[in-house]
């Protein structure tokens, strides 16, 4: 996943956008405060430039961003859907399970505006780095998101200090964000047992257990996402393989 943000910065895409002057003195303040968590392997400045404002992004440094940098980083993330769905059908037909999974990560960093090692309470409204210390801290902590869903409100970590409107924001979100119970069963049909050779048929069932029938989820909340996303989810198959010794 350290691998991401270059790669994409490295699309035709992201080449194809041009660097001002005006902007020089503007990515000096970014660069400065960018923590980069793989070295650079390209030097084109079209790719360095950009690979530092995705990190921006994923480091939700938007606020030293200019408006001008902003539009940049804007139209980067609009490209997003179209380059990492490829990236990650192209590591599914290879069969390279670990980078397909890194991808997949990847892809909802972009979304959620989420560094490699954020916490992923980050995702709440109005909740901020020093918000999750809080939360990670003392007796009864409250280690991520799901944990979070589970209490009640009066429960709940890190909302002490928040006003009511940003009380609303967050109880909303909770009452929207999705919980699911996931089954899965393989099987090949008419047969008790999977034998070598068989065709067997996996099925998944999602079950949505915050909504109520006739109701719809609509689109994430991705705030720092320049574009409305709907949920998505992402099944994949795989063989794991046991050595026995004879």
């Amino acid at each position: 996943m350290k691998n991401g943000p270059e790669l994409l910065a490295s699309s035709a895409e992201s080449r194809s956008m041009e660097i001002k002057p005006e902007h020089d003195a503007e990515m000096k303040r970014v660069i400065a405060e960018v923590q980069l968590h793989q070295k650079p392997r390209f030097q084109l400045p079209i790719i360095v430039r950009n690979n530092y404002l995705l990190w921006a992004h994923l480091q939700r440094l938007h606020n030293e961003l200019s408006p001008s940098l902003r539009l940049e980083l804007d139209e980067l993330l609009s490209h997003v859907d179209k380059i990492t769905t490829a990236m990650i059908e192209i590591a599914s037909v290879r069969e390279w399970f670990e980078t397909s999974k890194s991808l997949i990560e990847f892809r909802r960093s972009l979304i959620q505006a989420l560094d490699i090692k954020s916490n992923n309470l980050i995702q709440i409204p109005h909740f901020s780095e020093e918000t999750v210390k809080h939360c990670l801290r003392g007796g009864n902590p409250c280690k991520d998101i799901l944990n979070f869903l589970e209490r009640e409100p009066e429960n709940r970590r890190g909302v002490n200090d928040m006003t009511e409107i940003q009380l609303a924001d967050v109880n909303e979100f909770c009452k929207h964000m999705t919980r699911v119970k996931v089954e899965c069963v393989a099987n090949v049909e008419g047969e008790k047992t999977i034998c070598k050779d068989d065709i067997a048929t996996v099925s998944v069932k999602i079950t949505r257990e915050n909504l109520e029938d006739g109701t719809a989820l609509g689109y994430v909340h991705a705030p720092y996402y320049p574009k409305l996303h709907i949920e998505e989810w992402y099944f994949v198959s795989t063989m794991a393989f046991r050595r026995c010794r004879i």
